[in-house]
C-alpha cells in the first residue's frame, strides 16, 4: 500500500515499488494504456489494452483507480498475481510478477518555430525528472 511515506517518496523521488505499467479505467476494469520499458511488466509480457480483471484472484470491479493503483504498488521482490483478458483469446491470462524498483523519469516535449509563417520547426525537450508529482497526460495512472 503507497499511503503517507509512500506517497511522499513517489512525490518527490520519482521513485516507488511497482510493476511499471501505466493504466486507466475503463468500464470498471484496468485498462494497460501501455508497460514501460525494461520493468517487470514489460518482462512479463504485459501489453497495450490488456484488461485487468483481477489482482491476487481478486476482482478489480467496484474498485477506483486509485485502490487498484495501491494493490499493484508494494515493497521491492513481493510478488503480485494478474488475471488479464486479451484480445484475440478465449481464456484470460494469468501472470504473476516480482515487484520491483520504478523509477518514473519524464520527458515533455513540444514543436515550435519562431516565426509563425516559417516552414521549419525546432523540438523542445524538458526534463521533469525533479517535478513534484507524476502522472499521465491521459488521465491514466502509473504503476
Amino acid at each position: 500500500m503507497v499511503g503517507g511515506l509512500g506517497r511522499v517518496q513517489v512525490d518527490t523521488r520519482g521513485e516507488f515499488g511497482g510493476l511499471g505499467i501505466e493504466v486507466t479505467m475503463e468500464e470498471g476494469l484496468i485498462k494497460v494504456v501501455a508497460p514501460i520499458d525494461e520493468t517487470p511488466a514489460a518482462k512479463a509480457g504485459i501489453m497495450s489494452n490488456d484488461i485487468i480483471t483481477h489482482l491476487d484472484e481478486q476482482p478489480v470491479q467496484g474498485l477506483t483507480l486509485d485502490q487498484a493503483v495501491e494493490k499493484m504498488r508494494g515493497r521491492v521482490n513481493t510478488k503480485i498475481k494478474l488475471k488479464i483478458m486479451r484480445k484475440g483469446q478465449d481464456k484470460p491470462v494469468e501472470v504473476s510478477i516480482t515487484r520491483d524498483l520504478i523509477r518514473v523519469r519524464s520527458v515533455r516535449s513540444r514543436l515550435a518555430s519562431e516565426r509563425r509563417k516559417e516552414k521549419s520547426s525546432h523540438l523542445s525537450l524538458r526534463d521533469d525528472r525533479h517535478a513534484s508529482r507524476r502522472g499521465a497526460d491521459s488521465g491514466g495512472r502509473l504503476d
